[in-house]
């Protein structure tokens, strides 16, 4: 039996304060090899977010095989975040190979024009790029960023995704002005691992 499907959202607004417009999903359903199903879906929603699933699912063993693939704005996170907040967008291309957990997950997630507002340290991080490669256990860093005030950021390396958490990043500052609250004012420069 194959079956298609769509469902819409007149405003995200319901879900996802600071996000206005409508929410379209539409896909098929159809049988798959070995008695899985094949699943293929796509939406599209406000401020550049889109995506696209592809892949067998519901397979006898609990395995799946599918694609991830669109863009989305980093501003879904504020929620989780505040009263940090972030914008930009993230770009993904994913993939679910064997039993779902996220051992499973590969691909790569590409930031770019990120900013971060940290009100607490009186900060503005802007340009936020790079990527975030993940295979295996772990995710691979490779980001750069402009604080506000002035200089440059970038962090690299890997990123265990499991406890107990290791990680081997290497952090550069290179010239990065620093202010707080009109009481000081240095140049930071260095180097972290």
């Amino acid at each position: 039996i194959e079956m298609d499907f769509s469902a819409g959202l007149d405003n995200v607004a319901r879900l996802a304060d600071g996000f206005s417009g409508p929410l379209e999903i539409t896909g098929n359903v159809a049988p798959g090899p070995d008695g899985a199903l094949r699943v293929a879906a796509q939406a599209t929603g406000p401020a550049g977010s889109d995506a696209t699933l592809s892949g067998l699912v519901a397979r006898p063993d609990g395995s799946v095989d599918v694609t991830l693939r669109g863009s989305a704005p980093l501003g879904l996170a504020n929620p989780f975040l505040a009263p940090r907040s972030v914008a930009g967008l993230a770009r993904f291309d994913l993939s679910v190979a064997g039993q779902p957990a996220l051992s499973s997950v590969s691909g790569q997630i590409t930031l770019s024009d990120g900013r971060l507002i940290a009100p607490s340290l009186s900060q503005v991080i802007e340009g936020i790029s790079g990527s975030v490669q993940r295979c295996g256990g772990q995710a691979r860093l490779d980001l750069s960023a402009r604080p506000a005030e002035g200089g440059r950021l970038t962090v690299s390396g890997p990123l265990a995704l499991s406890a107990p958490y290791t990680a081997g990043l290497d952090v550069g500052i290179d010239g990065v002005i620093f202010t707080q609250a009109g009481l000081l004012t240095t140049t930071l420069n260095g180097a972290l691992d």
